[in-house]
């Protein structure tokens, strides 16, 4: 097969993937913003939120903060960074202090995909 045909099937499944993970977690915002509880089996079941950043500086407090109003302080935030280099460390750094739920993770540098499969 052709390598750039190869390559291109490749990048379709990584966005059809994020789309299908995407909508999952959009439907269960949509259960838990209209009141209705998401049940989980076991005594011992938490959520992990991954996210993906780079030089997210503008957008990143107010990410977290609607993060952290919509789940336990059992659930988990993970945070890959790729490298950036604006104040998004710093901002990550200063909610772990308050969070003991958030988790930081240096990214790959390697861009956009390998960044989130690394968080």
């Amino acid at each position: 097969m052709n390598v750039l045909y190869i390559k291109w099937i490749n990048v379709f499944l990584s966005a059809f993937f994020v789309l299908v993970f995407l909508c999952d977690a959009f439907s269960c915002v949509i259960l838990l913003k209209i009141g209705i509880p998401i049940e989980l089996e076991g005594e011992s079941s938490m959520i992990s939120v991954c996210m993906a950043t780079y030089n997210g500086e503008k957008y990143l407090k107010d990410q977290l903060d609607s993060i952290l109003k919509q789940i336990q302080s059992s659930d988990e935030v993970i945070i890959s960074d790729d490298g950036s280099n604006d104040s998004t460390r710093y901002i990550i750094e200063k909610f772990q202090k308050e969070y003991k739920n958030i988790y930081l993770v240096d990214g790959p540098k390697r861009g956009v995909r390998k960044n989130f499969e690394n968080a």
